[in-house]
């Protein structure tokens, strides 16, 4: 009996094969690290019934990226220096001055740039370039990067950190079709909108995951867990690298924000890694993009240590016979007052809960 059979065959021109193989390299390369990092942090994970609260963890980052050419990979990490600064504004600058209006501290506020509106013009749900370029992605038809950049200055237009040669024809700087220019909180970064459609995409095809699954190599089959996903479950559209991208910076905003952040900012004195030379406008430049001024003018405004008034009695009172071994007054704020007079201390300025004292040397 004559029986129908279906044939399907799949021709790659040699151009789209050597990009099936660009992707496959890359992802494998950025999927490898990140089993490497999932099995460091198996290693060094803390058993469930310890205290997980004496966890101390390490978040390093370059900083800012600036290239003669800033494209789609340096878009995401200074999008992620954006939030990261937002959140060094909202946990040091915001609440340093908070916790002083809030303890009745007299002082002189310092005015600081909330980056909120960057962020948003980046990551805002149906408004950001985030989505924009998402909303290409799901377009049936082939949207080129130019196409891309008209939608973005169709949407943006009138943002004051947004603009490109299209909304600024008199900026000669901007190459008019390819460049857009974000006002940083740090400063003006051009970024070259070649390439941003082709790696914003998920462009490594099922079948192929679903084959690097099956492989005998159990390291290599264990890169590829979506590889085994149900059909009924694959055939949706893979969020794109853009969305992970920011949906992973916002899962890290989170974890930062649960614990207590101190921070050791590097500067890099000259560019030739060479001894005894020093390149102020390099390392201006740094101390811009890394946000010390706001820092160090709120900490020179402000005190240097605060402790609340009973651990500051309980470890200093044997140093005066009025506190000494029992301070008989009213309250702990009372032996503190009484303690500093006898010992003639200066620089303390006194709020509800806690003592605030500008000079730290005065401790030592």
């Amino acid at each position: 009996m004559f029986q129908w059979r279906s044939i399907y065959s799949y021709f790659l021109v040699p151009s789209a094969a050597v990009v099936q193989y660009i992707i496959i390299y890359n992802i494998y390369i950025y999927i490898l690290i990140q089993c490497i990092y999932v099995q460091i942090n198996k290693a060094i994970e803390v058993p469930r019934d310890t205290y997980k609260n004496t966890l101390i963890g390490v978040l390093d980052i370059y900083g800012f990226e600036i290239f003669d050419t800033n494209s789609f990979e340096q878009f995401c990490i200074n999008y992620c220096n954006e939030k990261l600064q937002q959140l060094f504004i909202e946990l040091v600058l915001k609440q340093e001055q908070e916790e002083y209006a809030r303890e009745g501290i007299q002082w002189t506020p310092v005015q600081y740039f909330n980056n909120r509106v960057i962020c948003e013009l980046v990551d805002a749900p149906h408004a950001g370039i985030i989505a924009i370029m998402d909303e290409a992605a799901l377009n049936p038809t082939k949207i080129s990067d130019q196409q891309l950049l008209e939608a973005m200055d169709k949407r943006l237009n009138g943002h004051k950190h947004y603009t490109s040669r299209q909304l600024a024809p008199t900026d000669k700087k901007l190459k008019h079709g390819v460049d857009f220019r974000i006002t940083h909180y740090a400063g003006d970064v051009t970024y070259s909108i070649t390439g941003f459609m082709d790696k914003n995409k998920d462009s490594l095809w099922q079948d192929l995951k679903r084959l690097l699954r099956s492989s005998t190599n159990k390291s290599l089959a264990d890169m590829w867990p979506e590889g085994a996903d149900n059909i009924q479950k694959t055939s949706k559209r893979p969020p794109s690298a853009a969305t992970l991208f920011r949906n992973s910076m916002s899962s890290l905003v989170s974890g930062l924000q649960s614990k207590e952040p101190f921070y050791v900012r590097c500067v890099k004195p000259n560019p030739h890694q060479a001894p005894n030379m020093w390149d102020p406008t390099l390392v201006g430049h740094q101390v811009a993009y890394l946000g010390l001024v706001e820092n160090v003018r709120v900490r020179r405004a402000g005190f240097a240590s605060r402790q609340r008034y009973d651990r500051f009695l309980k470890r200093y009172k044997m140093l005066s016979q009025y506190t000494w071994p029992n301070y008989r007054g009213r309250g702990a704020r009372d032996a503190v007052l009484v303690l500093a007079r006898d010992l003639q201390l200066d620089g303390l300025h006194y709020g509800h809960t806690k003592l605030f004292v500008r000079w730290a040397t005065l401790l030592g």
